[in-house]
């Protein structure tokens, strides 16, 4: 191999590279946005039938398990305040979850051991995951 073909070949991998570089990105971006382009439908779809809901339970129900296979997610739970109470109850699950028990909101954020709980005692929303927050296998479903 002579002297000036290597240069060549080196920037022909160069060019290999960034276009398998390239086309893992585009394809990362499509899967985003198609992501996007089903949630957004289905929150319209679901927005639409707002006016003729008789059970918001199944409503729910229907509207978080369509977002829990858009999304990829492996389950969801929601729990809202019942009027008048101070903890908060499972209201809808992808599994059903006898096992989890309502969340006392707690009266500062000291006692909390909950995402949940604190979100509900500090009215904000808190990001929790596996790197950023602990959390306990009881909060989850198996």
């Amino acid at each position: 191999m002579s002297e000036t073909s290597k240069p060549l070949i080196h920037d022909a991998e160069n060019c290999r590279r960034k276009l398998a570089e390239s086309e893992r990105i585009i394809g990362e971006m499509v899967e985003e946005l198609s992501s996007c382009y089903e949630s957004l439908s289905a929150i319209f779809r679901y927005s639409a039938e707002q006016t003729r809901i008789s059970d918001l339970k199944a409503f729910s129900q229907r509207l978080l398990t369509d977002l829990l296979q858009i999304i990829g997610a492996d389950w969801f739970v929601l729990r809202l305040v019942p009027s008048g109470r101070d903890h908060l109850a499972v209201f809808a699950a992808s599994e059903p979850a006898p096992e989890l028990a309502p969340l006392k909101i707690p009266a500062s954020l000291q006692n909390t051991d909950a995402v949940e709980a604190e979100a509900g005692a500090a009215q904000r929303e808190v990001w929790f995951d596996l790197l950023h927050r602990s959390i306990l296998p009881t909060r989850c479903p198996p």
